[in-house]
């Protein structure tokens, strides 16, 4: 590596300050769900605990590993801001179709009675928002508090405090303002080659057009397709994935890494899934070269696993979220992916969209990174995903790989920014300059998307209907009867029974 990468492992494993504000992002949407969702007096005494114990965590949090100029800062929060805007977030401009679901499940956190359930007349229990909720509970608190006029300004300011915390994550990989403002571009503009897909199968979008489903069963989103779409998803991904990616630390944290883990699934089930490997590969790798060092050194580092704070959040999220977002799973559509056409021609389209989708960099990226545990498993989770699907659309494949995804751009920001390096060490490598090539040819996916509110007018909001209203015929992806063991016991009741009448007429 070169100067302009952040130094070799210090040797430190404290936190820093941005794992701390990180740690309160993913777990503040917890504590309010816990509170508000959970019987009384269990779930306060819950969130109190949850928050005791991610305060706990943050006890002698040592400053950033590399500290950057104010410049530097002000190009976070203004790419940030420049970013977000462009994505539909707070109806800046138009918003994907994704939102229509979004802005109603949203209005109905902030106006209908917690936890959120409508009363059907046809059925004997009552029907229960059951949702990963975690990106939407402080704005719809707010909203609560002041009205839903104030919830997508709000909303984007939640939005930017995510997007601006995983930029200053990339700062901490460089002391240059130049090669921060290289892996800020490389983490926006990252994609697979979907335009050479589309080519692929004779086709030819046109200006705007959304290019991830060329392949029709699967699509794994460029990172600006990912907050343009599913903010909710990607913002709890990527800010563990480059947690994990910090070079600041000679091994990672082990008990913070299981909270954060354990954080997520109200944020996105699907994006912890796919983060639980990366997780469990870097703490097997520190457990070994512990244990490889010495006998009292593996012992300290096990000992991490009996952390109270660790055994708090991660236990009462175990018991008091996750079977929430568990009712009724079993319901949804799920199975190996197969294709009319024949196990040949599944096997040939998924070939070619390994190949498209990351597969080119993988092969390029292993020649530089050959030993990187993190970019290894990533490649392979990449290879798993496409042949099992979950949800309505390739749910699994679409979320789960969005950590792994955030490895692949996060090290291509690094060699990109080896090269870039006047005289450095990669400045006639023929490889990197193939994998800018390919790159360039990934930029047009995110490019459309951007490209697409200057060609449609923004529209408001339609929150005319329900939850219940707009998703009852899609079955259990949002909604399930409220009944079960689990909330009979758990789940408090609403102050008073939501009409679905309104989402009905």
């Amino acid at each position: 590596m070169t100067a302009d990468i952040v130094r070799p492992p210090s040797g430190n494993e404290r936190l820093d300050r941005l794992d701390c504000v990180a740690l309160a992002y993913l777990g503040l949407p917890n504590i309010i769900f816990l509170a508000a969702w959970i019987v009384t007096p269990l779930g306060p005494i819950a969130a109190l605990l949850v928050g005791l114990g991610i305060l706990f965590l943050m006890r002698g949090a040592r400053p950033m590993a590399a500290p950057l100029p104010r410049l530097a800062w002000l190009v976070a929060l203004a790419a940030a801001t420049l970013w977000l805007i462009f994505s539909g977030v707070g109806h800046v401009v138009y918003a994907n179709t994704d939102w229509e679901v979004r802005d109603v499940v949203l209005h109905d956190l902030s106006t209908l009675p917690w936890p959120v359930q409508y009363s059907v007349s046809h059925l004997p229990a009552p029907v229960l928002l059951r949702a990963p909720l975690g990106y939407f509970l402080p704005t719809a608190l707010i909203s609560r508090l002041a009205g839903f006029g104030v919830s997508q300004v709000f909303l984007f300011l939640w939005t930017l405090a995510g997007v601006v915390i995983c930029f200053l994550m990339l700062a901490r990989r460089t002391r240059s303002t130049r090669a921060f403002a290289v892996l800020i571009a490389v983490f926006v503009f990252f994609s697979g080659l979907d335009m050479a897909g589309m080519l692929s199968l004779g086709r030819i979008p046109a200006l705007g057009d959304h290019l991830e489903w060329w392949a029709a069963l699967f699509q794994y989103s460029s990172d600006t397709t990912q907050l343009f779409w599913v903010p909710n998803h990607a913002l709890p991904a990527w800010i563990v994935t480059l947690w994990l990616l910090d070079a600041s630390r000679a091994r990672m944290p082990l008990a913070p890494a299981i909270v954060l883990l354990a954080l997520v699934p109200l944020w996105s089930p699907l994006a912890a899934i796919g983060l639980a490997p990366l997780v469990a590969a870097v703490a097997l790798r520190d457990g070994w070269h512990a244990l490889s060092d010495s006998a009292a050194t593996f012992w300290r580092w096990l000992r991490q696993l009996a952390n109270p704070a660790m055994i708090v959040v991660a236990g009462l999220t175990l018991v008091l979220v996750d079977p929430f977002l568990l009712m009724a799973s079993g319901s949804v559509p799920a199975g190996w992916v197969s294709d009319r056409q024949g196990t040949l021609a599944l096997v040939e389209r998924t070939a070619l969209f390994i190949m498209i989708e990351f597969g080119l960099y993988w092969m390029l990226m292993l020649r530089r990174y050959r030993w990187d545990l993190l970019l290894t498993t990533s490649g392979v989770i990449l290879l798993l995903l496409p042949w099992y699907r979950f949800g309505p659309g390739s749910d699994l494949t679409m979320r789960a790989s969005i950590p792994a995804l955030v490895v692949f751009a996060v090290r291509l920001g690094d060699w990109f920014v080896e090269r870039l390096v006047p005289e450095g060490p990669l400045a006639g490598d023929a490889f990197a300059s193939f994998a800018m090539l390919a790159f360039i040819v990934g930029m047009v996916t995110p490019f459309q998307e951007m490209v697409r509110p200057f060609l449609i007018d923004a529209s408001p909001m339609d929150v005319s209907s329900t939850v219940y209203g707009l998703m009852h015929e899609e079955g259990t992806h949002y909604l399930t009867e409220r009944k079960g063991a689990w909330a009979d016991h758990f789940l408090a009741e609403p102050a008073a029974p939501s009409s679905a009448r309104r989402g009905m007429q």
